[in-house]
């Protein structure tokens, strides 16, 4: 064959072969010759991941209430009354304003029914009866015992007080005239209750009762002393003071102080019998602790609620009989 023919039919064929490139060309893979020609491959951006937040819900726990601790005080049990048609027939009186027949019609059963501390129904005529002298005591109402004094030229309330076997407190209370006068004036009628006091203490019920002339006149709750430190003994009163300090060895503690545990009111006692004294330094005063009424938390004394011991304070004169039993 000549050498032009194979030119020619060269040509063509390289041509053929061009022209299906051409046409085909969207369908042909690409090819890489080497790493100085790279396709760059854009990426196409994919779907981003859908990133679920769960959200940690945190179940609040119920804040732990810390509840102040308190110490229950002591709750009064009021004892079962008695039926007794003696009583009800006083609380009749009482509640139609008779008192002094009320308080007599009492004092009267007590004496017939020979009645004494270790009787459920004595307690219950004592407790109607501090009711009843309570007001007698503390205002001018009119019993018989009462006497009317009307003042002339000398008389002062102490000397009043003295005479009567009382206290300036009391006639004070009686008569209206305010704590801080001492005065009274010629012409004055005064209402005086003249008392014939003695007191009893019983340890074993912590009860102190009032007499007047051995009749039950007031009833009051008491502490005795720790380890059965109180005596059973006589006694007087010979020293009053009102908010007292307190001496214990090596140290005053003024009135007032946590410390001090005489209250507001001390009355000394001196033993009846001073030839064979043993007890002394004793006492009758209040508190600083009025929920130990009622137990044997003293160091011996005699312990009363303030406002107890400031009643019998002023009802007391020196000299008044106390006796303490078991």
């Amino acid at each position: 064959m000549y050498p032009w023919v194979k030119a020619v039919l060269a040509l063509i064929i390289v041509s053929i072969i061009s022209l299906v490139l051409f046409i085909f060309r969207d369908s042909l893979p690409e090819i890489s010759f080497g790493d100085d020609k790279k396709t760059e491959e854009v990426a196409k951006p994919q779907p981003k991941e859908e990133v679920k937040v769960v959200e940690k819900v945190v179940k609040k726990q119920p804040e732990k209430v810390v509840e102040e601790v308190k110490v229950a005080e002591p709750v009064k049990v009021e004892p079962e009354l008695i039926t007794d048609s003696i009583y009800e027939q006083a609380v009749k009186l009482f509640e139609a304003h008779k008192y002094a027949e009320s308080r007599d019609l009492l004092w009267k059963a007590i004496a017939d029914k020979k009645l004494n501390e270790t009787s459920k129904l004595f307690w219950q005529y004592a407790e109607l009866l501090d009711k009843i002298n309570t007001l007698i005591i503390t205002t001018d109402l009119y019993v018989p015992e009462k006497i009317r004094h009307t003042i002339v030229s000398g008389d002062s309330l102490s000397k009043l007080a003295k005479r009567y076997k009382t206290t300036v407190e009391t006639i004070k209370k009686t008569n209206n005239i305010p704590a801080n006068r001492d005065t009274v004036f010629a012409g004055q009628s005064l209402s005086i209750y003249p008392g014939f006091w003695s007191v009893k203490a019983i340890k074993s019920q912590y009860k102190l009762i009032l007499f007047d002339q051995n009749r039950v006149f007031k009833v009051y709750d008491i502490a005795t002393g720790r380890q059965n430190r109180t005596p059973v003994a006589k006694f007087t009163i010979k020293t009053k003071q009102k908010n007292p300090d307190w001496n214990p060895p090596g140290r005053v503690v003024p009135s007032g102080h946590p410390d001090n545990p005489l209250g507001t009111r001390w009355m000394g006692l001196v033993e009846v019998d001073k030839a064979y004294s043993q007890h002394q330094g004793y006492g009758i005063h209040g508190t600083a602790d009025p929920n130990s009424i009622g137990s044997s938390a003293s160091n011996g004394c005699l312990r009363l609620r303030n406002e107890d011991v400031e009643e019998l304070y002023d009802i007391l004169p020196y000299h008044t009989f106390v006796e303490i039993v078991d």
